[in-house]
């Protein structure tokens, strides 16, 4: 069995470092505050539905049963439901948190560290803004109407067409007018593209394989989305990188994901939009002087 350490050599630190970490749901390392009849708990069980309330009482001041379930709540979403909690254990580390509470208070603590002071104010506010955003949210539910109605409108963006294409890349234009009436006259294009071609497509036959209109160059873009699967452009098209000759092997479009798969997306979308219009609005009727740095 693991040696029980005394108290006050190491469960100060614990109870600092409470907040963040959910200590009480290993062994502890302190000798905790022993209440009769009860014993270590999981989260099957209900731990706290025999716990006094408040669960105890420090100077004078009460700790209460909503703080315990607080912070197993807290444990609860960072182990997942896995990890056994020890409640005497908790309410040993909140009872020594308090002890320091009151000791910080007394010292007058926050007076003394500025920055303690504004880590503190920064806390605050995150706080209750996060806070004053949940309730916005839970004002105006998202029900599946609207989800669709966002899908629907976002939907055009999510079907892209694609193109699968070959073609010729050659330095000057004569050369690229010469090779088109090559091929008008019957002439091979892979042929042609493997004899003619400075890319390193030329070894392939000019294939290019699939790709969407926006990762090319322009008026590449455009000349590919002018032809018919089986043609070739009757003109040069010239781009930064020399001019090209396009045949188009064929063509598709992507399908769009599912609404449920986007869900997510759709959710974050019309959340966002509704605290920006809601910020808008706060803004508007505020009165609001942002100072100079001159």
């Amino acid at each position: 069995m693991k040696t029980v350490m005394p108290l006050f050599k190491s469960s100060l630190l614990i109870s600092v470092m409470l907040i963040s970490m959910p200590l009480w749901a290993v062994e502890p390392t302190t000798q905790p505050i022993k209440k009769p009849g009860t014993t270590p708990t999981t989260e099957s069980s209900t731990p706290h539905a025999d716990l006094p309330d408040p669960v105890a009482v420090v100077n004078g001041v009460s700790l209460p049963k909503a703080l315990i379930e607080a912070y197993v709540q807290r444990h609860q979403r960072q182990a997942g439901n896995k990890q056994a909690i020890d409640m005497d254990s908790l309410i040993s580390d909140l009872v020594n948190q308090e002890l320091l509470l009151q000791e910080a208070e007394h010292e007058k603590l926050l007076e003394q560290d500025a920055e303690l002071a504004l880590q503190l104010e920064i806390s605050r506010r995150n706080l209750i803004t996060t806070a004053a955003v949940h309730h916005l949210f839970e004002a105006q539910p998202l029900g599946d109407e609207i989800l669709t109605q966002e899908y629907e409108k976002l939907l055009p963006t999510l079907v892209t067409p694609e193109y699968k294409v070959r073609h010729i890349l050659v330095d000057n234009e004569d050369e690229a007018k010469q090779l088109i009436q090559e091929l008008k006259e019957g002439a091979d294009f892979s042929e042609l593209a493997k004899a003619h071609s400075s890319d390193n497509s030329a070894q392939r036959g000019g294939d290019l394989g699939w790709f969407s209109a926006d990762i090319m160059p322009e008026p590449f873009s455009q000349a590919v989305a002018g032809l018919k699967k089986g043609t070739f452009t009757q003109q040069p098209v010239k781009t930064r990188f020399g001019w090209h000759i396009i045949y188009l092997d064929d063509s598709r479009t992507t399908e769009a994901p599912s609404l449920e798969e986007l869900r997510p997306r759709l959710v974050q979308m019309v959340q966002e939009r509704t605290l920006q219009d809601h910020l808008q609005k706060l803004r508007e009727s505020a009165q609001i002087d942002i100072k100079s740095s001159e």
